[in-house]
């Protein structure tokens, strides 16, 4: 349509009159004349010839240029150039968009993450400090005095000075009892603590009977048992030198004295001893033991009974 509506002005514009010089005037002539018929020619071919309508082009897909118009004429490179900037626009806003949402749902994502990492590791924490102290209440340390009852080994049948593997077995044992004992009762102490004017006078005067009758009772197991056992398992020795090696120097002829030494017992005899009176009093040494053990678990119980009294009488009472 474009083409045809310039070729259309050139053919109504007025025919151009020829003018006269003095040189060269026929000329001039002709050539118009040869102009004017030239032009008629075309506009008659244009009539007769119907001009072929080119198909609309959306104007979003398609753009011409500037640049591509010569003299009215588009050429199809400037037709068949489909206009992309839009749907690339598009595009990248959308693509931008999806970015923006999958950070903002990363950020949300490692936040929750990091949070539920900070709660684990606090429960793991204080999980690990209930197990790593716990203190024990009174009735737990009765229930474990009470258990190392069952610990405690009978004499052996075959229990003889002589035999020093026996003795030293069945002494260990014991001490490995006494040992848990006195760990235990050291319990005793923080279990019952409460400051003197939040406890009555009688709460006073039963933790001051506790108190005494379980050092009575570690004392009777010191004086008696402990001593007869580490004769057994810690006798008294000495470093004495064992062997002397005399070596010399070839290169410069000089001797060289080297001491090994060893632990020796002090005095044998008095190790007999100890082992002959260890076997002769075992049962009564194991009695020892096994019946303070009785006792330290029935102080603690008439204790227990004895603050539940007295709270039901003073609201101030000690009670556990």
């Amino acid at each position: 349509l474009h083409i045809a509506q310039n070729r259309n002005r050139q053919s109504s514009k007025p025919p151009i009159t020829p003018t006269m010089s003095s040189v060269g005037g026929k000329k001039r002539r002709a050539s118009s004349t040869s102009a004017s018929a030239s032009l008629g020619v075309t506009a008659a071919s244009t009539v007769e010839h119907g001009v072929d309508i080119l198909p609309a082009i959306p104007a979003a897909s398609c753009a011409v240029n500037e640049e591509e118009v010569n003299n009215g004429a588009v050429t199809e490179s400037a037709l068949k150039k489909p206009r992309l900037e839009d749907g690339d626009s598009k595009h990248k806003e959308s693509d931008e968009t999806a970015n923006k949402t999958e950070k903002k749902d990363s950020k949300s994502t490692g936040k929750k993450s990091s949070d539920s990492k900070k709660s684990s590791k606090k429960a793991t924490a204080k999980k690990e400090e209930e197990e790593e102290y716990k203190t024990m209440t009174l009735s737990e340390i009765r229930a474990s005095i009470a258990a190392l009852r069952g610990q405690v080994p009978p004499v052996p049948s075959n229990l003889s000075p002589d035999d020093a593997k026996s003795v030293t077995d069945w002494a260990t044992s014991l001490q490995t009892v006494i040992e848990q004992l006195n760990l235990y009762i050291c319990c005793v102490s923080p279990a019952t603590y409460k400051w003197g004017s939040d406890r009555s006078g009688a709460a006073d005067q039963n933790l001051a009977v506790l108190s005494s009758e379980l050092g009575n009772a570690q004392d009777q197991i010191a004086s008696s048992v402990t001593p007869r056992l580490t004769n057994v398992l810690a006798p008294v020795v000495d470093l004495v030198i064992s062997k002397v090696i005399t070596s010399k120097n070839e290169e410069t002829g000089e001797e060289i004295k080297r001491n090994e030494f060893t632990r020796e017992q002090v005095d044998p005899a008095f190790l007999k001893l100890c082992y002959v009176i260890l076997c002769r009093n075992a049962a009564l040494i194991r009695n020892v033991l096994m019946t303070n053990l009785i006792k330290i678990d029935n102080v603690i119980q008439d204790y227990v009974k004895a603050t539940k009294k007295d709270a039901s009488h003073d609201s101030r009472g000690f009670a556990y």
